[in-house]
This record gives C-alpha cells, sequence and structure tokens, in this order.
C-alpha cells in the first residue's frame, strides 16, 4: 500500500462554516470527494485494480476500478498506475495492474 497523496490527510469539515473557513486550497471538488469514497471502501484503503486491455480498451477484471473504465484517462504500464480524471484537468491516480493486452 502506497499513500495516494504523500504528507496530505483527508478529512471532512464538521460543519459548513468549517468547510468555508478553510476555503477551498488544496480540497477535493464533491466529484473527487466521492470517487476517492468509492474507491476506498468501508476500509478507507484504495486496493490495487487488475485488467487487460481488449481491443485497445481497458477492461478492469476485478478491483474497485470495476465499472469506471470511461474515467481512465492514461495508463502507465510499468508503474502500473492508471490515471483519473473525475473532472477535466484534475488527475488522481490509481493503483491497476494490466495483466495482458491484445
Amino acid at each position: 500500500a502506497e499513500p495516494v497523496w504523500p504528507g496530505y490527510v483527508l478529512a471532512s469539515a464538521a460543519s459548513q462554516e468549517a468547510a468555508e473557513e478553510l476555503g477551498s486550497v488544496g480540497s477535493l471538488t464533491a466529484a473527487e470527494s466521492a470517487l476517492v469514497r468509492r474507491l476506498g471502501g468501508s476500509a478507507h484503503i484504495i486496493q490495487l485494480s487488475q485488467g487487460h486491455i481488449a481491443d485497445g480498451r481497458l477492461v478492469v477484471d476485478f478491483g474497485p476500478l470495476m465499472g469506471l473504465e470511461a474515467l481512465v484517462a492514461r495508463i502507465d504500464r510499468h508503474r502500473r498506475l492508471a490515471w483519473l480524471e473525475p473532472e477535466p484537468g484534475r488527475r488522481l491516480a490509481v493503483g491497476l495492474e494490466v495483466t495482458s493486452k491484445s
């Protein structure tokens, strides 16, 4: 396991006032927050996904990326990473092992 954002701790504000006080510096958008919560599940750990590339398209066989193939903007097979783009211009790296390509 490796931290998604080394040196950072994810937290949510206790109230709307607290959220406004913190401002938007370093905060996740609503879409990013929902994605991170979905990927982490109840354990709050984003597991490595495994998949393959068939006819030029990513197919995730198991792991938290299953069903989210459309969000994958880039794959780095050597580093075993998938770069998700939940919103234009905002990317998140998640572990992905691509076992075959046809």
